[in-house]
């Protein structure tokens, strides 16, 4: 039985969800994110709409993403957490054949609005995936060879496409965050 079909009782539903959320983590980060919008206008000399108004914006939308993202049930993360990784690695893909290259580095996808990195997205859906992995695993086969080779696989596969962009950084990332998942379960 997982975590979750354990814990799916407990769940807080409705009006109950918006006073489970850790109000102080989001004051803390607006606190941070303010504090920065303050740095941006004084250094743009004191006009707003060069750089601190569009990065008010980026975080409002951030903001609202984060707010839909904490209201979703868990079990939907869950379920979509194998499709969230295969668009991933096809995205990571794309970068590789199709991608738009910026100072040397081969690593965005130009949708016009916005530059996408999808080996960013990889940190999120790498850490879903494998968790979902492990939940769906029985816990004697955890730590049996075959059963150690399909999260390696998950991990390394990524990594390999990230390094040919060239990223290292995201590369170390990605390996330590699936070793780390790797070593909690």
């Amino acid at each position: 039985m997982s975590f979750l079909e354990y814990r799916v009782k407990a769940a807080p539903s409705g009006l109950g969800k918006i006073f489970a959320l850790n109000w102080a983590l989001v004051l803390v980060v607006t606190a941070v994110a303010a504090t920065g919008w303050l740095m941006l206008y004084s250094i743009s000399g004191g006009r707003i709409e060069v750089w601190a108004e569009p990065q008010m914006k980026r975080y409002a939308v951030g903001l609202v993403l984060m707010f839909i993202i904490a209201f979703t049930p868990i079990w939907f993360w869950r379920s979509m957490s194998g499709l969230a990784y295969a668009v991933s690695i096809v995205l990571l893909l794309i970068v590789e054949f199709f991608g738009a290259v910026g100072m040397g580095a081969q690593r965005w996808i130009d949708l016009g609005f916005i530059r996408l990195q999808p080996s960013e997205l990889m940190k999120v859906t790498l850490v879903m995936a494998l968790a979902s992995y492990y939940d769906a695993l029985d816990d004697a086969k955890i730590s049996r060879p075959l059963w150690v080779l399909i999260p390696v696989v998950m991990i390394v596969a990524p990594t390999i496409l990230v390094i040919l962009q060239p990223n290292l950084g995201t590369s170390i990332m990605l390996l330590m965050v699936g070793a780390g998942v790797m070593f909690a379960a």
